[in-house]
């Protein structure tokens, strides 16, 4: 016993070897679920029957969670041990996670470009806030709004989803603020957005088009005008 505790603490104390420490404490934990389910009386098998997989199955967990799933700092030692530790008893759900990591990253990478193009567009729109009739800026700004409303359209729910949407609303509230006034570029971009919900099926940004497209007063514009009437067809109703 003194001999594997005189070991334990050696593997804590040498930062060459974080991985170890990972899959013993990851397997601690795997054993530890074991006594778990002894006491619990869980366990469906006699306990040194599932003893080694859970061992395997808990270094396995311990090692996807702290290098994979969340990115652990090794150099925090007893941090990682610790969640090391509880991986390797909830070695399930730490797979369960694992395999949603690996099916979701397309969605990730969707994610991570719809990013881009929000940061683009806010820097856009702040810059359209200091020059309000700037044509290059209301179009580049349409242009953004439109992109961001298809891909958001087919986003899961997430935190960029719901950015990303707070950008859109913020572009058509500045668009709608110049087309009022007949900006020609503002019209354009408005018609531009609108018709991306409706392609997209984006609700939120549909909605909120049709008002827009509604208070916008009649102009002498034929091209927005034949415009607004086909897209006000497409929109979906209010609900």
């Amino acid at each position: 016993m003194k001999a594997f505790l005189n070991l334990l603490m050696a593997l804590l104390a040498d930062p060459q070897k974080p991985a170890a420490r990972v899959l013993v404490f990851g397997a601690a934990g795997g054993a530890l679920a074991v006594m778990a389910g002894i006491v619990l009386d869980e366990l469906k098998q006699d306990w040194y029957v599932v003893l080694i997989p859970y061992l395997a199955l808990g270094a396995g967990a311990a090692f996807a969670a702290v290098f994979v799933l969340l990115g652990v700092k090794t150099e925090d030692v007893w941090r990682c041990c610790g969640v090391a530790l509880l991986a390797g008893f909830f070695w399930r759900p730490v797979f369960d996670a694992g395999k949603e990591y690996f099916l979701s990253q397309p969605e990730r990478a969707a994610e991570a470009e719809t990013a881009k193009v929000a940061d683009k567009l806010d820097d856009t729109l702040n810059s359209l806030v200091q020059a309000p009739t700037n044509t290059v800026l209301i179009e580049q700004a349409g242009s953004l709004a439109e992109t961001l409303t298809r891909e958001t359209a087919e986003l899961r729910p997430s935190r960029v989803k719901s950015r990303s949407q707070f950008s859109v609303a913020r572009a058509m509230d500045l668009l709608e603020n110049r087309a009022e006034k007949g900006h020609s570029a503002a019209l354009g971009a408005v018609a531009g957005v609108a018709e991306a919900a409706a392609t997209s099926g984006n609700r939120p940004v549909a909605e909120k088009a049709r008002i827009q497209l509604t208070r916008i007063p009649v102009t002498t514009n034929a091209h927005f005008e034949a415009q607004r009437k086909e897209i006000m067809t497409r929109l979906p109703p209010p609900r």
